[in-house]
């Protein structure tokens, strides 16, 4: 049952132009400094600046339309925040 729910979603939410068989390679720290009160990392300023180190890209979500998101985290080999 959930990977039916998986696959419709993939299905009506991944637009036709991407690929998945092409193997994700971006790495993206997930910066929430600006937005979040409650999910807040105390040295997000250093733990950013570590990951850029490591090749990650700090991107803010909120800044994305939900496409955008969809379309970014599908490019994504690894996910930190």
């Amino acid at each position: 049952m959930l990977f039916r729910s998986v696959s419709y979603l993939r299905q009506q939410l991944i637009p036709e132009k991407t690929s998945l068989l092409v193997r994700p390679k971006r790495r993206l720290f997930i910066s929430r400094r600006a937005t979040s009160h409650y999910r807040r990392l105390l040295n997000e300023a250093e733990l950013e600046a570590l990951f850029v180190e490591f090749g990650f890209e700090s991107v803010r979500p909120e800044l994305l339309s939900f496409e955008q998101q969809i379309e970014l985290f599908g490019q994504a080999e690894i996910v930190a925040g």
